[in-house]
């Protein structure tokens, strides 16, 4: 179920995103790039919201950044206002992870997000040859995780899908820069693009105002 953010977050229509010292090799572009693809997006699209560079983690006193992005070849744990955070992930594989923290007292909305991707992703290459995956399925792996940190929980339906698809197929080329995914129906990314069904998802997360909820009193 797709899930808004704390009302005084949402309200800026933007979050912060901490790159985490393990972002080694390739992904410290790659992240950077993200954030530029997924502001495109948004702009293009009119989302509703857009991430910047943090300085500093998340802590559970709710300093420093909304959302703190790792590359990791085994489980990662973090510190978050609710307590422990564990984000498992497969060292080798091509897709991330993305646990959001929500607010029990605050009907759950969201107060913060942990994204863990896999170090060195492999791809198996013509002529058999397993070797890292090249900055583009990086890039498709980062944004999709970025927009289940936005909020997102469902993926996108098969009918018209997006690079938000659960089921993403690698389409590996001989050059590592020419790699692509294969999202189904004959489409491929990059170029990245978003559906009219994850725009609108976005857009209610983003962009309607948020139900009033009361709380009874406790005393």
């Amino acid at each position: 179920m797709d899930t808004p953010w704390l009302q005084n977050i949402k309200n800026t229509h933007q979050l912060s995103v901490f790159p985490g010292n393990s972002l080694s090799g390739s992904w410290s572009k790659v992240f950077s790039d993200a954030l530029t693809e997924f502001n495109r997006l948004s702009n293009a699209s009119g989302l509703g919201v857009t991430l910047t560079r943090g300085s500093s983690p998340p802590t559970p006193s709710f300093t420093g950044a909304n959302v703190q992005f790792e590359a990791t070849n085994s489980t990662m744990t973090f510190q978050s206002f609710a307590g422990q955070v564990t984000v498992p992930i497969a060292a080798t594989g091509t897709s991330g992870k993305t646990i959001s923290v929500g607010s029990p007292s605050r009907g759950g909305r969201l107060g913060q997000s942990f994204i863990c991707v896999p170090l060195a992703p492999q791809v198996l290459a013509p002529g058999g040859k397993v070797r890292e995956a090249g900055d583009p399925i990086k890039l498709v792996i980062a944004v999709h995780e970025l927009l289940h940190a936005c909020g997102l929980d469902r993926h996108t339906s098969f009918k018209d899908p997006d690079l938000f698809i659960q089921v993403l197929s690698d389409i590996p080329d001989t050059d590592p820069n020419k790699d692509l995914e294969d999202i189904g129906s004959g489409k491929r990314v990059p170029p990245l693009f978003l559906s009219v069904e994850t725009v609108a998802r976005m857009q209610f997360l983003w962009l309607l105002p948020s139900p009033v909820i009361h709380f009874p009193r406790t005393f």
